[in-house]
């Protein structure tokens, strides 16, 4: 009967260890260091525990790829060249920022070292984990801080998100992260006085199109998109869309340079385009991927490079795929709608596993999710919402015209997890709130129920710091810390009171040169920003009526 009699002690205690361990979670989950840390983690056990570092010592070339073939050249001493084995000179078949890490960590750990690919995978499993802190930023903007928190931590468990930074040594990662950098820069620049916000612009967009030239394709949209904004609040936007143009073609000129010297005429970035479309398009092609005609799948492919040389061996590709296109126009349409479909809902798979269904039925999910949500979004002109919907249309269209992979959807899943989070954490219908009678109105303000109430709340998602903090890290990982852990200042009564309606924690101020302008969002017709020249110390956030109820009635 001893065993059956539980001990009177037992049930505060437990409502003890229950209320400690809210009152843990309650913080951590609004800290923007431990979800940064939690999704660091998360990848380095996946590296470890499924040993994705490891690969067959007859296989070096599927670990890296084309990058890791130029890293080993980089690494030996033979410059940027022999993409596919051997030594066959110089390449601009890739953009040079990632190799150029791979080359660098090549020479300090080894070539094709386990260690490389461990250190590879932990800088890809870092810049995954950073990403959040972009996504936390656009998502507060847009939708609010309730998003931005959900939006972090899917990002942090996100399964894709996970996969390609633990097991490919690419650039994919890392373009994923400078894009939502740049998405984030394109909302807020408005904000600043000055030519610094245009010179960041400028440099954020070098670097990223030095990493992936793809990215291109939304640079336009997201000039114009800023400098419509500009012209909103009535700032200069001419003299500073000048600076970041050529701050921008400052960042490209060295590359450019060093491809006229070698391959003697002018290209953007990287020249194997003609390559690229071939692999799409050909009598024998159905939408996906020809990865046949690859040279470093197909020795007579290679052969050919060899003796062509690169140059023009991308031009004779190129031509036979125009070829096609120009006779054969209404199946290269047909072609082309059937990679708009496969890039949305995933490449058709040979076999019929679970994991492969499973797969193309999540893709599919989460492209109508993201659909969805940016629908609603433009129909409630949300804030930011045309600058999504640019970025849907735009970044893709490259594509539908070569090939899709599933791994080019990456840069997107940022955005489709806002959408997403946004679509549940919208009030219902009979949760809104409705207008106030003309009576209520009428009354004395003393008297009368507010609607909802704006209460200064913490200051992570003022977003002026975070621009440091990303190049910061990369010099000095230990001001991760310093940036993000919460201060020690006491919190208001109305925190300690309801932990929970304070979404996101307080953190150091910004940067001096970066200023202090609120982030509120009481105001969507001036894009969820305060009017010109107002500037606050602290970021507001509306409060539920019951939570106001309940602040006065304590």
């Amino acid at each position: 009967m001893s065993d059956n009699v539980v001990s009177p002690r037992s049930g505060p205690f437990l409502r003890t260890a229950f209320s400690l361990l809210s009152g843990i979670w309650s913080r951590v989950r609004t800290d923007m260091f431990w979800i940064v840390i939690v999704a660091i983690t998360v990848r380095l056990l996946v590296i470890f525990v499924f040993h994705t570092y490891r690969f067959g010592p007859g296989q070096p070339y599927n670990f890296g790829y084309e990058m890791g073939r130029i890293g080993r050249s980089i690494a030996q001493g033979n410059g940027f060249g022999n993409i596919y084995g051997g030594l066959t000179g110089p390449t601009a078949y890739e953009p040079p920022l990632y190799p150029y890490i791979v080359g660098g960590v090549f020479k300090l750990c080894g070539v094709y070292s386990p260690l490389s690919a461990f250190v590879l995978l932990s800088i890809n499993a870092v810049f995954s984990a950073l990403t959040c802190i972009p996504i936390v930023h656009i998502a507060k903007r847009c939708f609010g801080e309730t998003t931005a928190v959900g939006s972090a931590w899917t990002w942090a468990f996100y399964p894709f998100a996970i996969y390609w930074s633990t097991t490919w040594i690419w650039e994919t990662v890392l373009s994923t992260m400078l894009l939502a950098v740049l998405f984030w820069v394109t909302l807020a620049m408005d904000e600043y006085d000055g030519l610094k916000p245009w010179i960041w612009f400028g440099v954020l967009w070098g670097v990223a199109v030095l990493t992936n030239p793809s990215l291109i394709s939304f640079l336009l949209a997201s000039g114009l998109w800023a400098a419509r904004q500009f012209v909103k609040r009535n700032k200069p936007w001419l003299p500073g869309a000048v600076v970041a143009s050529l701050v921008f073609f400052a960042c490209l000129t060295p590359w450019q340079i060093r491809n006229y010297q070698i391959f003697g005429h002018f290209f953007f970035i990287r020249h194997d385009f003609g390559m690229i479309l071939r692999m799409g398009n050909g009598p024998e092609a159905q939408g996906a991927w020809l990865i046949s005609l690859m040279p470093s799948r197909n020795p007579a492919e290679f052969a050919r490079y060899v003796s062509l040389g690169e140059t023009a061996y991308a031009a004779a590709q190129g031509q036979q795929a125009l070829q096609f296109i120009k006779q054969n126009p209404g199946h290269f349409v047909v072609l082309c709608a059937k990679r708009f479909l496969y890039y949305w809902a995933g490449n058709p798979r040979p076999s019929l596993f679970q994991a492969a269904i499973l797969t193309n039925l999540f893709e599919i999910a989460t492209s109508v999710i993201y659909f969805w949500g940016l629908i609603r979004a433009l129909r409630k002109r949300v804030p930011g919402a045309w600058l999504f919907f640019w970025l849907i249309l735009l970044y893709p269209v490259v594509y539908y015209i070569t090939y899709p992979n599933i791994r080019y959807r990456e840069p997107l899943e940022p955005y489709m997890i806002i959408m997403g989070i946004s679509l549940s954490s919208q009030p219902r219908k009979h949760e809104r709130r409705s207008r106030p009678s003309p009576v209520a109105a009428a009354k004395p303000p003393h008297t009368a129920q507010p609607d909802s109430r704006e209460l200064p709340v913490d200051r992570f998602c003022d977003h002026r710091w975070g621009f440091v903090l990303l190049a910061r890290l990369i010099v000095n990982p230990q001001v991760l810390r310093c940036f993000l852990r919460p201060s020690l200042t006491k919190a208001n009564s109305l925190h300690q009171r309801h932990p929970a309606s304070s979404v996101l924690r307080t953190f150091p101020a910004s940067p001096v040169w970066l200023g202090s302008v609120s982030c509120s969002r009481s105001s969507n017709r001036t894009g969820g920003f305060p009017a010109s020249g107002s500037r606050k110390r602290h970021t507001m956030l509306r409060v539920t009526p019951s939570a106001a109820s309940e602040h006065n009635s304590g």
